[in-house]
Formats: C-alpha cells, structure tokens, sequence
C-alpha cells in the first residue's frame, strides 16, 4: 500500500509545472511573453533513453524521466537515482535521498 502511495506523490510532485503561474494569454487567445514549454524527447540523464525529461535531481540537477525519478519519503523531493537509496523493509520500498538517509 505505501508502495503505492509513494508512487502516487511521486507523479504528482513530477505533474506540477512550475511555469503555471506564468504563462498569460492575448486577446486572441495566444501566449503571450513566454516561450511554450518544450516536450521533445530528450535523453535521460539516468537511463539514458529518450523520453520526455520530467524532472530534475534536488541534490545534482541531472534530469531525469518518470521512471528514473525518486521522491524521499522524508523531505519530500525529488532525486536521481544516484542521489536516493532504496530501502527495504519486511512489507514494502521506499526511496530516502542522500541527506535525510545519513
């Protein structure tokens, strides 16, 4: 059950678009005074496939993909896989980056 929960935030902090609030439309209804936000594929800087880059690391700035992505159950951000450390327990995994791990 946590397993799932723990992926459900994760897609949630990975949805958010912190260019919301700044997009503003003209009167034709067009964008006006930023650039639209690119969604090619791009390489993963964990996997190294290309896809849609989500997110990027809280520690190191590496993107990384949905799949690649890691949310700490402690503080609650995002990290590369290089940045976080799974752990196990008897009933589920969960990911803790490397500040709130030490």
């Amino acid at each position: 059950m946590s397993a799932v929960h723990s992926k459900t935030l994760k897609m949630l902090y990975s949805g958010s678009n912190p260019h919301s609030g700044t997009v503003k439309l003209d009167r034709g209804g067009q964008m006006n005074g930023t650039n639209p936000v690119d969604l090619q594929p791009k390489q993963c800087g964990s996997c190294h496939r290309k896809c849609v880059v989500v997110s990027a690391c809280a520690f190191c700035d590496r993107t990384s993909c949905e799949a690649c992505t890691r949310l700490c159950v402690s503080c609650e951000k995002v990290f590369c896989p290089l940045c976080s450390v799974l752990k196990y327990n008897q009933h589920e995994e969960y990911a803790v980056c490397l500040t709130c791990g030490s």
